[in-house]
């Protein structure tokens, strides 16, 4: 069996490389530097990435890099760059590519796995230009934010009273469902884009209502209808894959507990 690789093993990636050693997969992972077992490896330069993986036989490759900023040019260096290197020095490998619902820049109604790209955000183009190349080779896995472990800045908001303006629906993945949904891909080997998200695209006022009564403090005044894209989440289901928390309750609420502590 050969090892599979998780260029960028940060939030998600610590996650995904835990839940394959528990079912006995033979991991390694890359960052900027090494830590606790994780090599170091520059995902911009080939050399780099080479000599950390000059003893491994690779078999597959779970790319979930972050950018070093929000600028455009930071985007290109950890996906488009990065994800080129990778496919040149594992030119065999399965791929999972961690990419984002950001792609959909549609302003309403709902998007699956086969909506049209819509990107509307400065670097939402450069995400659409880094799944192209990998697309015959490769799941094309489109997680909405992450909630999960030390995701707390929506609830703090709530309970200091900062949270405000037009509602919206909210489209999120917990961190332990999207790793599931990399070992769904990395089990079923699959091609094509999939929309990793929960079963509840709530509106923002009833998520914010729900922990201003968790918390005994005041609603935040958002006001509405709510707009927005709503993912749906049925190709991944098609892998099998179902989630351990569908909806933002489930989701938030053991953070929510720490908090409250």
């Amino acid at each position: 069996m050969g090892h599979v690789v998780i260029a960028g093993q940060g939030y998600l990636g610590n996650r995904i490389a835990r839940d394959l050693r528990r079912a006995n997969t033979p991991v390694v992972g890359l960052r900027r530097s090494a830590v606790d077992g994780v090599r170091a490896a520059d995902l911009t330069d080939r050399a780099s990435v080479q000599h950390a993986l000059e003893d491994l036989d690779v078999s597959a490759v779970v790319y979930c890099a972050s950018a070093d900023g929000r600028s455009v040019d930071a985007y290109r260096a950890a996906y488009v760059e990065g994800l080129r290197t990778m496919l040149e020095v594992a030119p065999d490998a399965y791929v999972v590519f961690v990419s984002s619902t950001a792609v959909y820049g549609q302003s309403s109604g709902f998007v699956d796995h086969a909506s049209e790209t819509k990107p509307s955000s400065p670097t939402a183009p450069v995400l659409v230009e880094a799944e192209a190349p990998p697309l015959g080779r490769a799941a094309i896995l489109r997680p909405a934010g992450l909630s999960g472990p030390t995701r707390t800045r929506l609830i703090r908001r709530v309970v200091d009273g900062t949270l405000s303006g037009p509602d919206r629906f909210t489209n999120r993945l917990h961190r332990d469902d999207a790793s599931t949904a990399v070992i769904a891909a990395l089990t079923h080997r699959p091609t094509g884009p999939f929309i990793g998200v929960d079963d509840d695209t709530a509106p923002l006022s009833e998520v914010a209502a729900y922990f201003a009564s968790f918390f005994d403090v005041k609603a935040p005044v958002i006001k509405g209808p709510p707009v927005g894209k709503r993912c749906r989440n049925d190709a991944l289901r098609g892998l099998g894959w179902v989630p351990r928390y569908p909806s933002f309750r489930e989701g938030y609420v053991d953070v929510a507990r720490e908090l409250a502590q």
